[in-house]
């Protein structure tokens, strides 16, 4: 068989990019690209999807089995919207070229957000590298600056279900009490102090009781500790 070779530029602006399983359109998306018979990138490229706009830096390969590498950058991750947004899928749906594409989609993305929003909690800033294939993520090392304090460990994320089942391992410094209790519903209760912990976490994530969700083991140490 002859091998055929091919290279090109270009650019676009205000495109919209419709994926299969994913129930919103990737909106006004702009960039340069580059692409040859091995792989694609995409340089400096901005996009809106749902109420987030990204930043992306990518690197393509295998395009029957898409690979992708790269970089994100986003003002903030909205799990329970993302949520929303894939669809649900069983194994009696039609196996479309485009989704047998998105099936064999994996990637490895470097991921920076100034927050994160899950169930009520929400956090400050994070980063991670996500890891993605077969509709699991896993961000690891993962870091989020939560509750006045910061959690370093890693994150699992599988979105085939009704809700996005999670399971972490990690580790927490300099928890602040009160935030946390505020965040956990038990605003009536007064609570101050700072906590040290450590733990294996599992639950459910995108709905309103998501911390009601969790189980698994935790150890915690509190220092100047005071509830009421």
């Amino acid at each position: 068989a002859t091998e055929v070779s091919f290279e090109g530029n270009g650019s676009m602006e205000g495109a919209q990019l419709v994926i299969p399983s994913v129930a919103k359109p990737f909106r006004s998306l702009s960039g340069s690209f580059e692409v040859n018979e091995k792989e694609a990138a995409v340089r400096d490229a901005a996009f809106s999807f749902g109420t987030a706009t990204c930043n992306v830096n990518a690197i393509i390969t295998d395009f029957d089995a898409p690979h992708i590498v790269g970089s994100l950058r986003t003002s903030t991750l909205n799990l329970n919207e993302l949520r929303t947004v894939v669809q649900r899928r069983s194994d009696k749906d039609e196996l479309t070229p485009q989704r047998q594409w998105a099936d064999n989609l994996s990637l490895e993305l470097l991921i920076e957000a100034d927050s994160l929003y899950a169930g009520a909690v929400a956090t400050g800033p994070v980063s991670s590298v996500c890891r993605m294939a077969e509709r699991k993520c896993i961000f690891e090392p993962l870091e989020i600056a939560a509750f006045g304090g910061n959690l370093s460990g890693n994150l699992e994320l599988e979105t085939s279900g009704d809700n996005i089942a999670w399971k972490s391992r990690f580790t927490g410094r300099d928890i602040q009490l009160d935030r946390l209790m505020s965040q956990a519903g038990a605003e009536k209760t007064k609570a101050t102090g700072n906590l040290e912990i450590s733990g294996r976490l599992y639950g459910f994530a995108g709905t309103p009781d998501a911390l009601k969700t969790m189980d698994g083991q935790l150890s915690v140490k509190a220092t100047d500790g005071n509830i009421k």
